[in-house]
């Protein structure tokens, strides 16, 4: 995407980017994000050169080789090719270790259905989740 750098979250300076962004505006998903960018299974979404800012975080095989972890993209940023951008270097990813498929097992809402299902994606196995107060 113009103005976008899509790149694996490896360096220091991505990660504690990553990092921060995660803990501040996607706490839900900060300890998942975490996990992948100590795997190497995180990529992320800049805007801007000299400073740049976290537009988006996707991650993979965070719990289970070939599922994708958070896909998320700031509202700012939406709707203009980062998530595609992103999903395809999971894709790429997972491609390149021999899987002939990603699975994406949640999606938190209606808008992330009709993106996962906009790249051609169908559904295969519908997962519930249910909890027990202790």
């Amino acid at each position: 995407p113009t103005g976008i750098t899509i790149r694996r979250a490896v360096h220091d300076e991505d990660v504690t980017r990553v990092l921060l962004a995660a803990t501040s505006g996607w706490p839900r998903s900060a300890d998942e994000i975490a996990r992948a960018l100590e795997h190497g299974t995180c990529h992320v979404a800049l805007r801007g050169d000299s400073d740049p800012v976290v537009v988006g975080i996707g991650c993979h095989s965070i719990t289970r080789a070939g599922w994708t972890g958070p896909l998320i993209v700031d509202e700012s940023a939406r709707r203009r090719g980062v998530g595609q951008a992103l999903l395809g270097q999971i894709c790429r990813d997972l491609m390149i270790a021999e899987f002939d498929r990603v699975i994406v097992a949640d999606l938190p809402d209606d808008a992330a259905r009709s993106f996962i299902e906009s790249t051609g994606a169908v559904a295969s196995t519908r997962f519930q989740r249910m909890s027990k107060q202790l």
